[in-house]
């Protein structure tokens, strides 16, 4: 045999032997990353309470679009035939009304009886209340909730029996262009991910749903809000995570500080720190009794902070 066919035939041979080894490398390393996989579901669900009942929807959903709805005259008057009350709308875009009787007001079920005291009050949902101010937070649902925004919350005071005497309304609009959607990653991942960061601990459990919604980056010059998929984890019934389904990066948020930080804007209208339009629904109203209404006003806000 002359040594080009020899030649030849160890070439192919090596070939052959070649492919074998890669589909064998690549098999093996399916099997990892699958074993890899299952090992720390595993070593989640060892360690952790609450996974049983993780969504699994949605798999994909886009950023939002969004900017805060402004009230038109015509808005404006509509908001005159809601039951008694007295209220501003303050900037344009945010509603502040007064009750003229409390309201009682059952907590525990779906608060039904606010609704002929609020406009628009069906894009709302209940989430939490505030101990500390008494205070009962309901989010904005624009596709799915939005989480802990200025621009999209209904505020509901409450005195000491329990009864509705005040509150705050703002609302999102969607603009009309709206990104494509994307893959989005499952709850489980990312709380793999607070896990493996030292967000979450050995024994800690997931409290309350898992819930799908949105939470705000950061506003576009044109006063258009940039909010990304996001998934609401709870830890043990005091730490609120809200994960970027998409990129993985979170922060903490907490019914307190959010009402903190709404009171604190407010209390910067009323008292002329910010100038901006307060406008009384009610236009028979004389200017001596807007600024008394703004005194109360803020009266409120101060004992519902605790301040004296």
């Amino acid at each position: 045999m002359k040594w080009g066919q020899v030649k030849t035939i160890f070439i192919f041979c090596f070939l052959i032997l070649d492919i074998y080894l890669l589909h064998h490398v690549m098999t093996q390393q399916n099997s990892y990353e699958f074993l890899e996989e299952v090992t720390t579901e595993e070593n989640l669900r060892n360690n952790l309470n609450g996974l049983s009942d993780l969504p699994e929807e949605p798999k994909e959903a886009p950023m939002l679009h969004a900017k805060r709805k402004e009230f038109t005259e015509d808005e404006i008057e509509e908001l005159d035939n809601l039951s008694g009350q007295k209220s501003l709308v303050i900037d344009n875009h945010m509603i502040v009304g007064k009750l003229d009787k409390p309201l009682t007001i059952n907590v525990e079920g779906d608060l039904s009886e606010i609704e002929p005291y609020i406009w628009n009050y069906d894009q709302y949902v209940y989430y939490d209340k505030d101990e500390e101010s008494n205070t009962l937070i309901l989010f904005q649902k624009l596709d799915d909730h939005i989480f802990f925004n200025q621009s999209g919350v209904l505020l509901i005071h409450l005195n000491e029996k329990g009864e509705m005497t005040h509150y705050i309304q703002t609302l999102l609009l969607k603009t009309d262009e709206q990104p494509e959607k994307e893959t989005l990653r499952k709850p489980l991942e990312l709380i793999s991910l607070l896990y493996d960061g030292g967000q979450i601990n050995p024994g800690d459990e997931i409290t309350d749903q898992v819930l799908f919604g949105y939470h705000n980056l950061l506003p576009l010059p044109s006063g258009v809000q940039v909010l990304a998929p996001t998934w609401k984890i709870e830890i043990n019934n005091e730490k609120v995570f809200l994960v970027n389904a998409i990129e993985s990066h979170h922060t903490q948020r907490d019914p307190e500080t959010f009402i903190g930080e709404m009171m604190e804007q407010i209390k910067a209208y009323l008292t002329k720190r910010q100038n901006v339009p307060i406008k009384p629904i009610n236009d028979e109203w004389e200017q001596e009794e807007l600024q008394e209404f703004m005194r109360e006003l803020l009266q409120d806000i101060d004992e519902g902070d605790g301040e004296e």
